[in-house]
Order: structure tokens, then sequence, then C-alpha cells
């Protein structure tokens, strides 16, 4: 679900720089209740850098799915082996 949440967020930002490059108005940023004039650059760098910063999130989220994905199978495999061994009784 983080995932998920992630994409959709990187999918906002892209739009977002989308829709900056196509503008030559003035451009605003929602700060809390307030609306403030930003300069277009300013807002094209800040919107860069959480673009990087949101796909660095997913990349590490998705090492670390894929690295509980192996060790999943690992154990499986242990545990599939152990069921196949004989059980000694007494002695």
């Amino acid at each position: 679900m983080q995932k998920e949440a992630l994409k959709a967020q990187l999918t906002e930002t892209e739009n977002a720089l989308k829709e900056l490059e196509k503008t030559k108005e003035t451009v605003y940023k929602i700060t809390g209740p307030l609306l403030l004039k930003v300069d277009k650059k300013d807002m094209t760098d800040e919107l860069e850098e959480r673009k990087k910063f949101i796909s660095l999130k997913i990349n590490t989220l998705e090492k670390s799915e894929k690295r509980l994905a192996e060790e999943l199978s690992e154990a499986r495999k242990s545990l599939s082996s152990a069921d196949k061994k004989p059980i000694k009784v007494g002695g």
C-alpha cells in the first residue's frame, strides 16, 4: 500500500511538472492555508527534487520486497526439505 501511495505522489509530481512547463503565467504554491507566488524555476527545481526523492523511496521499497521474497522462498525450501527428512524416534 505504501508503494502505491508513493507511485500516486510520483504521478502527481510528474503531472505538475508537465503543467509547469506549459505555463507562461505566474506560478503559485499552496502552503497550508496560504497561496504564495513563487518563481517558476524554483518551483520546477523543488518538484524535480521531490520526484527524485519519491523515486528513490520506491526503488528502496522494491529492493526490500525483492529481498523479502527471496528470504521467503529460501524459508519455504528449507521447510519443504525438512518435511521430507525421516524423523528418528527414540534413540
